[in-house]
């Protein structure tokens, strides 16, 4: 009877035993996650406020730009990649890219009205991108403030509320082209050809034509097609080795000089009034990208910028992806 009191008494004690082992074990286990978890938070602030600093450089350096006058082109000093440098405790690097040479799909509509001469343009760019130009026309019914169908590939709130789930429909400016997504039409290989060429800014906004691509280029009129757009670009950046060697244009005239824009603009009463309503050689809008790495924490950060001549302000902070 004793010894299997002793041997209850002993099962009983390694029993307790290895419950105070495991809690243990796992309080210490917390412990590290927690520690971890807190290390992690420490680091991702140590990325965001150095991403902070690289904004202000980048505002200082851009605001500075302003000085030299209203031309923006690829050789500024802005234009130039950081590559990344350490800092106390990992690394930060940044880029800043300009965003006026890019096509404003907000500019589909002004006050909630569709814009027929941009309708035209992004039209113009789908083509050149070989995609669907219906395209336009429901990008203007997810922008624009009325019900009305855009003829005739249109889709207004209607066809929004049949889907799977149903969504609404926006009925305002885009604030990242990303949310095409949402839109009739687009998909992920529609977006991927587009994205280098578009964006989404607040205001009403002129491509700058010192930045914009072939495919951006060829959406200024009809009558542009690939070979007059690769002519332009060869006389505003005069690529040697595939670095651009010139300043672009200082003035929309050495564009117009060209052979085949003397040719094109004869031939269109009233073009080269139409180009200057859309198309301008000067910057306002900006996206920082600054990186930053510390230790198990790595952060991208997408700032856009607004420049005017005297003043620059953040419009929008956006991490991972923009």
């Amino acid at each position: 009877m004793y010894r299997q009191q002793t041997g209850v008494a002993l099962i009983t004690v390694i029993l307790i035993s290895a419950i105070i082992i495991l809690m243990v074990f796992a309080m210490t286990e917390q412990q590290v996650v927690d520690g971890r978890r807190a290390s992690n938070m420490s680091e991702r602030y140590q990325a965001y406020m150095f991403s902070e600093w690289a904004e202000g450089w980048a505002k200082r350096i851009i605001l500075e730009d302003a000085k030299n006058g209203s031309i923006d082109h690829k050789l500024e000093e802005w234009t130039q990649v950081v590559p990344p440098f350490e800092v106390d405790g990992g690394f930060i690097s940044g880029s800043i890219v300009e965003r006026n040479g890019c096509f404003n799909l907000n500019n589909l509509v002004d006050a909630g009205v569709a814009q027929p001469e941009d309708i035209a343009r992004y039209k113009r760019l789908l083509a050149a991108l070989e995609l669907d130009t219906g395209l336009a026309d429901v990008t203007v019914d997810w922008l624009d403030t009325d019900s009305q169908l855009s003829f005739p590939n249109g889709a207004e709130s209607d066809y929004y509320a049949r889907l799977e789930p149903p969504y609404a429909i926006a009925n305002q400016l885009l604030v990242s082209s990303s949310e095409l997504l949402a839109v009739k039409g687009y998909d992920m290989e529609t977006m991927n050809k587009l994205r280098a060429h578009v964006c989404a800014l607040p205001k009403r906004s002129k491509i700058n034509v010192n930045f914009a691509s072939i495919e951006v280029l060829m959406s200024m009129a009809s009558g542009i097609d690939r070979a007059m757009a690769e002519v332009i670009i060869q006389g505003r950046d005069q690529p040697q080795n595939g670095l651009v060697t010139k300043k672009g244009f200082t003035n929309m005239q050495e564009m117009y000089d060209l052979p085949a824009m003397k040719s094109l603009l004869s031939s269109q009463a009233g073009l080269q009034a139409k180009i200057e309503q859309g198309y301008g050689l000067a910057s306002d809008y900006f996206l920082l990208q600054t990186g930053a790495s510390f230790s198990r924490s790595d952060m991208i950060v997408y700032s856009l910028l607004e420049r005017s001549s005297t003043t620059i302000k953040t419009l929008y902070r956006a991490q991972g992806s923009y």
